[in-house]
């Protein structure tokens, strides 16, 4: 049943759609003249406060992620009053970082429930489909690429346990646990985007079909590597922290070794010895 969901994430579904219904964020420039981190505010907006005008739903690959979705709204005039601005005014980008950590790292774990389903989508139907006169099972590129997509899954798996224990032992802002949700930010949601492509190539065109739920892991894999931030920004993050990290690394330096110059194999000005004269004549005549 390719449909089902627990009855406990199903509640958990509705309570949070029900509160998308009746309220919205909006993230603003409040400050422009403060620091760059405190320009802007997150401001709680009740749905039926007039002036709020829904021009239309937002697609991605054709869907609109019903039933809650993702609205391009117009706020025309709209006023609340000053204590719906969420833990103050300026505090607008500390709420997003305090979020992003456990927030991509959630996405990702459902991602790797999603290539786990993947996976067993693909075996079942190669253990069933026979192609040229024999079972996909017994083809050689189809186990390799299986045994490949189990090793992905299990980085990606321990990637993520490792940031979320990082994460749990010494909260977000330690810099070794906000590289780790980095690297998981753009790895993992990559990485599980190429296991389901390539089960939904094993399934045939029933991997791209509503028959299964292959295209839409497919599409959540690629849309959340733009979502929280594209790849190029958590890698080039990443990137950063681990050039200064490296730079106390006493690893550095180490296998490098002093070349004496002095030595030297031959000149061009050297004699060319009697020996190696003669081994070239005799090769010049083959």
């Amino acid at each position: 049943m390719w449909g089902w969901v627990p009855p406990l994430l199903q509640t958990h579904s509705l309570i949070f759609q029900l509160f998308f219904f009746l309220f919205s964020f909006t993230k603003g420039k409040t400050n422009p003249g403060a620091a760059k981190h405190a320009t802007t505010s997150q401001i709680l907006v009740p749905t039926d406060t007039p002036g709020i005008t829904y021009l239309r739903p937002m697609e991605t690959f054709g869907e609109n992620d019903a039933p809650k979705g993702h609205m391009e709204i117009l706020f025309e005039n709209v006023r609340v009053p000053f204590d719906n601005v969420l833990l103050g005014e300026g505090r607008g980008f500390e709420i997003s970082q305090g979020r992003l950590g456990p927030g991509r790292i959630h996405h990702c774990m459902r991602l790797i429930g999603q290539a786990e389903r993947a996976l067993a989508a693909a075996c079942d139907q190669v253990l069933k489909r026979e192609v040229f006169g024999k079972k996909l099972s017994r083809n050689d590129i189809v186990m390799q690429d299986i045994a490949k997509i189990r090793a992905n899954i299990e980085c990606c798996r321990l990637l993520v346990l490792k940031a979320a224990d990082r994460m749990d032992a010494l909260g977000n802002k330690d810099g070794k646990t906000r590289q780790m949700l980095s690297l998981v930010k753009a790895y993992v949601p990559h990485a599980i985007q190429e296991v389901v492509d390539t089960c939904m190539q094993m399934c045939g065109g029933r991997g791209f079909s509503q028959d299964s739920p292959l295209f839409h892991a497919w599409m959540g894999a690629r849309t959340l590597r733009m979502a929280d931030g594209p790849d190029e920004v958590h890698y080039r993050t990443a990137g950063r922290m681990e050039l200064q990290q490296q730079r106390n690394n006493r690893m550095r330096g180490l296998g490098e070794y002093v070349v004496d110059e002095s030595v030297v194999f031959r000149k061009s000005g050297d004699a060319i010895s009697e020996g190696t004269l003669k081994i070239l004549k005799e090769y010049s005549k083959l």
